[in-house]
């Protein structure tokens, strides 16, 4: 008795993996090494952003800690808060990544003090209150310089 071979679509999907598996491992490095540069640049600005996006979180945490910022002309600013809800940051890097600049939206946060001599004013004053917080949105625009320890502020200034 001869037995009848049997094919199924599971021999011929088992036939066309074995025949797809060493035009895989060909094709998939040479589609890397031709896609090699961009995604390298690519990385390489990914990297550059976020490692300025941290340099931006530290500055905000030293502002709202009580910090003063030199080179930060804003009286009163009392706290600095990036909103991610907002647009995505406007980074722009030099072509040989040694200058960048953004540009964000962000809140701050003031203080001002009461002015003039009405009299809830000085009862405020009497009482402890003599300022007021207040919340503005700005746009956060930051000048960098890249070191070989890596990113520094160069200038910032809230729009």
């Amino acid at each position: 008795m001869t037995e009848k071979p049997m094919t199924s679509r599971r021999s011929f999907l088992k036939a066309g993996a074995i025949v797809a598996a060493p035009l895989a491992a060909v094709a998939a490095p040479a589609a890397a090494a031709l896609a090699g540069d961009r995604s390298s640049e690519r990385l390489a600005r990914i990297e550059d952003e976020r490692a300025i996006e941290a340099l931006n979180r530290d500055l905000a945490r030293q502002v709202s800690a009580g910090g003063s910022i030199a080179g930060l002309a804003e009286p009163g600013l009392v706290g600095l808060a990036f909103d991610p809800g907002a647009e995505p940051a406007e980074f722009t890097i030099s072509a040989d990544r040694t200058r960048a600049s953004v540009r964000m939206a962000c809140s701050a946060e003031f203080e001002r003090e009461f002015e003039g001599q009405a009299t809830l004013v000085q009862m405020a004053r009497l009482q402890g209150n003599g300022a007021v917080r207040v919340t503005e949105a700005r746009s956060f625009v930051g000048s960098y310089l890249r070191r070989r320890d890596g990113w520094r502020i160069e200038r910032i200034e809230l729009a």
